[in-house]
């Protein structure tokens, strides 16, 4: 199907296309979820991914899924931003602005952990 894909008249792939707004909710709610994993190297684990919205928009939040390796089931997350891709990024720590810095108790492997509110406008 077109879940994840962007393809014009594709209501359901949880992308909020050109036209879509008032036509498909599903997709043009104002909230959007996605689900990204990767190995986990050297204790660490972590996301990267470039969003290019038709309009201007706001992140507010996440919710994310940890691994839990102490007995008082505490994370520390970090979230970072940068304008542009990044790809090219991945290993230049300076190329990034720390928006959040969270020390919290974990949902569990299996469960949503909620980061507290936060705000990162990202123009179209």
């Amino acid at each position: 199907g077109c879940v994840h894909e962007a393809i014009p008249d594709c209501c359901g792939n949880f992308i909020c296309e050109q036209g879509e707004d008032e036509l498909c909710s599903k997709d043009c709610n104002g909230e959007t979820s996605s689900f990204f994993s990767g190995p986990v190297r050297y204790g660490m684990a972590g996301n990267m991914f470039d969003i290019k919205p038709l309009k201007d928009i706001t992140i507010v939040g996440l919710d994310i899924h940890t691994r839990v390796h102490n007995p008082n089931n505490i994370v520390t997350i970090k979230v970072y931003t940068r304008v542009g891709s990044y790809q090219s990024h991945q290993h230049t720590s300076s190329s990034w602005s720390l928006v959040e810095y969270i020390r919290t108790s974990s949902g569990g492997e299996k469960s949503l952990t909620q980061l507290p509110d936060f705000s990162v406008p990202i123009k179209a």
